[in-house]
């Protein structure tokens, strides 16, 4: 009898952010918009502010560029508006869920590899290699050495993330590697920096429109079911809470009040577009 692998939170936690993409903002799109200015930050006009980013990212890619690896490619939206601009383009999805959606995008041709970053192995070499909000998830010596790999001569990584301001204050957002311990690896690697964009202004916006759609929609509803649970079966409801108990409470710090919110992310995270070219022979 085959046992079945147990679901991972963070696929449930991606297939509910698609489900509100969809409906919610009518995107495929699970990162962040770019504001500009005279764009109200509403829902109706998340879309667009994703497309910009998409447009800002599109105008880092070096000329010359032919091959692309996309890190923590999402839905495979962006690498499919890559490839439809000519770039060859393979993708790097450690979610199941994710690499489902970006097959059936992108077609059952499309190399993916499905693991993580600082897991892959391939002969396989590109121009440049792209972590848009990828880049935090994996370790950051990892991140360098594995570019180092896999990058062709005088190739390019193109960091569109956010970074940690290292403030002693403990900040109510988690993310983001260290921007310090970034720019140190940068050196001890060797990579030399072409382009650094603060677009953090640009991007924190986000935090507010997440942190509203959560108050207006996620929270009544959990409201609703969790008091229909505590009235109609009360045992099974306080079992339950026990088990849950410190996952709970990890979600009501991060979810309930407004510590999520633009103003905390400017002070906290720094969004940054970093363009950074492969040190010459892979040295590092």
């Amino acid at each position: 009898m085959s046992k079945h692998k147990p679901v991972q939170y963070k696929d449930v936690g991606l297939e509910i952010a698609l489900v509100f993409a969809r409906y919610f903002f009518h995107s495929e799109y699970l990162h962040y918009g770019y504001w500009q200015e005279g764009v109200a930050v509403e829902p109706s006009n998340l879309l667009q502010a994703q497309e910009k980013y998409c447009e800002l990212l599109l105008a880092h890619i070096p000329p010359g560029t032919k091959t692309i690896l996309d890190v923590g490619c999402g839905t495979g939206r962006f690498s499919q508006e890559l490839i439809k601009r000519g770039y060859s383009v393979d993708c790097v999805s450690p979610s199941a869920l994710l690499t489902l959606q970006t097959r059936n995008r992108l077609g059952a041709e499309q190399v993916i590899f499905e693991c993580r970053y600082e897991d892959l192995e391939t002969e396989r070499r590109y121009d440049l290699i792209l972590f848009s909000e990828s880049f935090q998830y994996v370790p950051l010596d990892r991140a360098f050495q594995n570019s180092l790999k896999f990058l062709n001569d005088n190739g390019h990584l193109l960091i569109s993330d956010f970074f940690d301001t290292d403030l002693e204050e403990i900040s109510p957002l988690g993310g983001g590697h260290s921007l310090k311990a970034f720019n140190e690896g940068v050196i001890r690697y060797q990579y030399t920096v072409l382009q650094n964009v603060d677009i953090t202004a640009e991007t924190a916006p986000n935090l507010d429109l997440v942190n509203g759609l959560v108050h207006a929609v996620a929270i009544p509803i959990y409201r609703s079911i969790t008091n229909a649970l505590r009235q109609n079966h009360p045992s099974f409801f306080r079992g339950i809470t026990w088990v849950y108990r410190k996952r709970l409470a990890k979600l009501r710090r991060k979810y309930v009040g407004n510590a999520r919110s633009s103003a905390s992310f400017a002070r906290f995270k720094s969004y940054r577009v970093l363009l950074c070219q492969r040190p010459p022979n892979g040295v590092g």
